[in-house]
């Protein structure tokens, strides 16, 4: 019988290829032991390690249509999501106007998919409140900041105070269709007066919620986080995701951190 071998050249290939395979991983070793070196830990991105790919990841799997950004500041947090593939609506909410000027002109290249409301805090009434600008924006807060937030960071300190007109999410909500809703509050403090403004909306069409929980008390009269789990597992959601987000610079003890809750399916027995 002829015995017939293997052409040459495929075994050129793949011992080619090998070759380049162990070259790579000897490079991506190299680079590791060098970022290493200087304190920097090298991480394959994924939903596992980006919290923004993951919360994508889940508003696709949750079929949520609008992502409702209250507390928008200059729109950071939308535009992340859009960077990590999120393609479904953003409306967007912000009273500072500094900060709304800012973000309006980030939404302005993805109109028709990314919203701006008009300047307004959204609390637990509409009318007009005080509202507490801070060194830094982003604590700012219908809230007084406490002297403990100032002691862990200092460029936070208050500013001035400005009024503002403030508005339920129910009232805000009333003329929109972009139902289900995924509500994302970063208000500093004031996700107690946001959620009681809100209670039809989570009702009828909120199927997930993104929110600080404070550890510490950092505002005047703030819901902690054991109340704020206590009301959204009495409106049916579930915590899926945890997310640190401020550390005392000293003590390193975490101060505030993100939580997404999804709501659980009718029928479902949540443990």
């Amino acid at each position: 019988m002829e015995r017939r071998s293997k052409p040459a050249g495929n075994v050129d290939d793949l011992t080619f290829a090998a070759r380049r395979s162990h070259a790579v991983m000897r490079a991506r070793r190299a680079v590791e032991r060098l970022l290493n070196g200087i304190g920097i830990q090298a991480q394959r991105t994924s939903a596992w390690s980006v919290w923004q790919l993951r919360l994508v990841d889940l508003l696709a799997q949750h079929q949520v249509r609008t992502v409702i950004d209250v507390g928008a500041n200059d729109g950071s947090y939308a535009a992340d999501l859009i960077r990590w593939g999120y393609r479904g609506r953003i409306l967007s909410f912000e009273p500072l106007p500094e900060a709304w000027r800012r973000l309006h002109d980030r939404a302005r290249p993805h109109a028709g998919n990314w919203l701006v409301a008009p300047p307004v805090a959204l609390s637990d009434r509409s009318g007009e409140a005080a509202f507490h600008e801070a060194g830094n924006s982003v604590s700012s807060s219908l809230l007084a900041m406490t002297p403990h937030h100032v002691a862990a960071a200092p460029d936070s300190a208050p500013l001035r105070t400005i009024k503002v007109k403030t508005e339920t999410l129910d009232a805000a909500l009333e003329s929109v269709d972009g139902a289900p809703y995924f509500l994302k509050l970063d208000v500093q403090g004031a996700e107690g007066k946001v959620l009681a403004g809100a209670a039809d909306t989570l009702d009828r069409a909120v199927l997930g919620v993104q929110l600080e929980m404070s550890l510490a008390p950092l505002y005047e009269c703030q819901s902690d986080a054991g109340a704020l789990d206590a009301f959204l597992r009495s409106r049916g959601f579930e915590c899926w995701d945890l997310i640190p987000v401020f550390r005392h610079p000293g003590t390193l003890r975490l101060l505030q951190y993100d939580a997404i809750y999804f709501k659980t399916p009718r029928g479902a027995r949540a443990c």
